[in-house]
């Protein structure tokens, strides 16, 4: 049974919606009853209701925070999210429409600021998302994912990308931001990770600039068999500008699916307080 897509580039929204012969009500439970809805989705830490505020976690690093705007049971539920806390905020609204067997399950993602590329990879995502619940709904068997193999982490800056990039990427302040002992693009740049796991001390590589854009580069550790890849970058947001964070290969750095997880998990937070410091940064150069 496939679902119907609907994006507006204009609106950065995309809709989704699938048909299931469940009823409304078992729909309802699915959506908003943590013990179900950990089967196809993440973690409720709080069950939802009007006014909550609640996280959604998937276990891996990986998390929504979420405050409940609508509730009306068992027809529409309304909420706004942040990925990890800090990324730009989404409104989710899910509609159940009842049918002469089942309902029709509809979910609508708005961003106003989103990118036609961001557009895309929300799509992609609630599809995904999608799928996993239709398959739930129809078997009864957990759909839910185990972690997810990438990082990708945006926060919102109030000023433009250059004044953005002079104030991150500086060798002045760097260091303010990323617990960094040399500055980047220095080829003895290093950190240590000091998050009550191990001291890790993790090395900048093959770093490459692109001024007022982007930087590339590696992140490698000794423990680990090929470094990890990682972007950052900037681009223009609203009145202001988006830093985001890109940090892939996890499944790479050794045999041990264990350690894959707990690497990525507490390389996840990392990123997270990197970008907050980030934004108040920027912020206090614009005050």
């Amino acid at each position: 049974m496939s679902s119907n897509v609907q994006t507006h580039l204009d609106s950065g929204t995309v809709v989704v919606e699938f048909m299931t012969p469940v009823s409304t009500p078992t729909v309802w439970q699915a959506l908003t009853e943590p013990e179900m809805v950990s089967q196809w989705f993440g973690t409720l830490i709080l069950r939802l209701g009007l006014g909550e505020n609640t996280r959604l976690d998937f276990g891996d690093g990986d998390f929504f925070s979420i405050t409940v705007t609508r509730f009306e049971p068992p027809s529409e539920l309304e909420y706004t999210w942040r990925f990890l806390g800090i990324a730009p905020q989404d409104t989710i609204t899910w509609q159940l429409i009842p049918q002469a067997e089942g309902c029709c399950v509809r979910v609508c993602d708005r961003q106003p600021a989103r990118s036609p590329t961001a557009v895309q990879e929300t799509q992609e995502g609630w599809l995904d998302f999608t799928e996993r619940l239709r398959s739930f709904l129809a078997t009864g068997t957990p759909t839910r994912y185990d972690w997810r193999r990438e990082i990708d982490v945006s926060i919102e800056l109030s000023c433009d990308a250059e004044m953005a990039w002079n104030k991150l990427f500086s060798p002045e302040t760097q260091s303010q931001w990323l617990p960094i002992k040399e500055g980047i693009p220095d080829v003895n740049s290093f950190f240590v990770l000091t998050d009550g796991i191990e001291p890790s001390e993790i090395q900048f590589t093959n770093v490459v600039c692109h001024p007022l854009h982007q930087l590339q580069c590696q992140l490698t550790y000794s423990n680990w068999l090929p470094p990890t890849d990682c972007l950052l970058k900037l681009t223009a947001h609203n009145q202001g500008t988006l830093l985001s964070v890109s940090h892939v290969g996890w499944e790479d750095i050794c045999v041990e699916n264990e350690m894959q997880f707990q690497q990525r998990s507490r390389f996840c937070n990392f990123w997270i307080a990197a970008l907050q410091k980030a934004q108040q940064l920027t912020h206090e150069s614009v005050m």
